[in-house]
């Protein structure tokens, strides 16, 4: 959902995180016994991540959700929010487990800023308190509507080219419509052949990225990659050709880490080549 960040946690009132799972990439780490670390998520400013936060508490209890945001800069910790009730209160008359949905407002930024967020739950009758989880935040102002396409413009101008999609290529030709970048529309198939003053960009399979060799240069973002996700570029006498194997296209909405890894990619493709060599 647009606006929305939702990271599910599994937690215990006993300090035990035991899962968590980030919905934008699908991606589902499992954390048994004692938390182990702190995971870490990548979010935009002014704007409210939800949590759904699975607590577990003797039967028979009942308990309230809490948390804390504090942000870390030079050196020191500003508390932001202290001791905020979150969702409406749990009741363990018939189960020892209950789930909470957990909506917290982040705060606009002007430049990426560290924060941390800590869960508590408060058990009756004694209201005390246990840490059920801690996530950080790496929180990313929103680029402004034609921030991402004037940086691109600077890089295409000194480059003198121009950037081309081709291929499906949903959400690249999305995020860049909705970013206000100019691009022109290569069609639905990888190319024959490239124009001169073009560089393009687009998904391909892995066997399509196989069947010949690609000399001039162009960004391939390979959408069945198997092996070590990475961004792979060979420079040759013709060009430049970048393989990307990490699959983020489709979170370029939600994902500010995403958009820099895009555009940092579009521009070391738009770098003038001088010399042979693979940059992992």
């Amino acid at each position: 959902m647009k606006g929305f960040f939702w990271i599910t946690l599994l937690a215990m009132t006993m300090d035990s995180l035991v899962a968590r799972e980030a919905a934008t990439g699908g991606e589902h780490v499992s954390l048994h016994g004692r938390q182990v670390g702190i995971p870490e998520f990548a979010v935009f400013g002014d704007q409210t991540v939800k949590f759904d936060v699975d607590v577990e508490a003797p039967l028979g209890s009942k308990a309230s959700l809490l948390y804390d945001l504090a942000q870390f800069a030079g050196g020191i910790v500003a508390p932001l929010e202290t001791s905020r009730p979150v969702g409406g209160p749990l009741d363990f008359a018939k189960t020892t487990r209950q789930v909470a949905l957990a909506e917290v407002p982040l705060p606009r930024v002007v430049r990426k800023t560290q924060m941390l967020l800590c869960f508590s739950a408060a058990v009756a009758p004694d209201a005390s308190r246990s840490i059920v989880g801690k996530v950080l935040l790496q929180v990313y102002p929103k680029a402004e509507p034609g921030q991402l396409a004037r940086k691109l413009a600077m890089a295409e101008e000194q480059a003198g080219l121009h950037l081309g999609i081709f291929g499906p290529s949903p959400a690249l030709r999305k995020f860049f419509q909705e970013q206000k970048m100019d691009f022109k529309d290569l069609g639905s198939q990888a190319p024959s052949h490239w124009e001169k003053e073009v560089l393009p960009l687009g998904e391909i399979t892995s066997a399509a990225l196989e069947e010949r060799h690609w000399g001039e240069g162009a960004v391939f973002f390979v959408s069945d990659a198997t092996g070590l996700p990475g961004v792979y570029r060979t420079i040759s006498p013709t060009g430049s050709v970048t393989k990307v194997t990490v699959r983020f296209l489709d979170n370029l909405d939600v994902d500010p880490q995403s958009q820099e890894l895009l555009v940092d990619t579009i521009q070391q493709a738009l770098k003038p080549t001088t010399s042979t060599a693979d940059i992992p």
